[in-house]
């Protein structure tokens, strides 16, 4: 092989190493996830949704979970306990009827808590949320940019978006919604 020929062929080799690195690897689910729920939020299309830093802070496990629930009705069935005595100590029974069936509902979610507590008892460890810490940039439908320094996101194992806010203490607050059952045992209740 003469020398023009051996230039030609590592040109060649060269330029096909190019293509082979430029062609697109796919996506990590979860910032494909990430992106699909940004472009909700602002409008816009994923496409158009640039994560310039992701980082994994934190896990949420089913038992914890279920512990933090089970204290939020334990604590919502004291509060409404100590509201329907003074209404009812002040005469204000309507009052008082009203927080005894608020104290029902709250009992009721308890014991399905608990429920759900002895069903999940061997899985109590497993990771229901995995909550990331992002960074990035977005357009919107009308093509203006949105940035966003510091946001928060909470997604299943499974890749669905369980929330995406810019206080990290509101990560918790639908974290519960991915325990398997919470939704169905709050029925219509699902402010809770």
């Amino acid at each position: 092989m003469g020398r023009k020929a051996y230039i030609v062929l590592i040109l060649a080799l060269g330029a096909a190493l190019m293509a082979a690195s430029c062609e697109s690897r796919p996506e990590d689910p979860v910032v494909g996830a990430v992106k699909e729920k940004i472009a909700e939020n602002v409008k816009g299309l994923p496409s158009d949704v640039r994560i310039d830093r992701i980082e994994l802070i934190d896990s949420s496990a089913l038992g914890t979970e279920l512990a933090r629930c089970k204290e939020l009705f334990s604590l919502k069935i004291r509060r409404e306990k100590e509201l329907y005595s003074k209404y009812w100590n002040k005469g204000q029974y309507n009052a008082a009827d009203a927080k005894s069936k608020v104290i029902q509902k709250a009992q009721k979610n308890f014991d399905g808590i608990v429920a759900l507590e002895q069903k999940y008892e061997a899985a109590k460890d497993s990771i229901i949320a995995y909550h990331y810490m992002i960074a990035g940039s977005a357009k919107n439908a009308d093509g203006g940019k949105v940035e966003f320094k510091e946001a928060y996101v909470a997604l299943t194992p499974d890749g669905r978006v369980l929330t995406l806010v810019t206080d990290r203490r509101d990560l918790g607050k639908v974290v519960r919604h991915a325990i398997p059952g919470y939704m169905d045992l709050l029925g219509a209740d699902k402010e809770e």
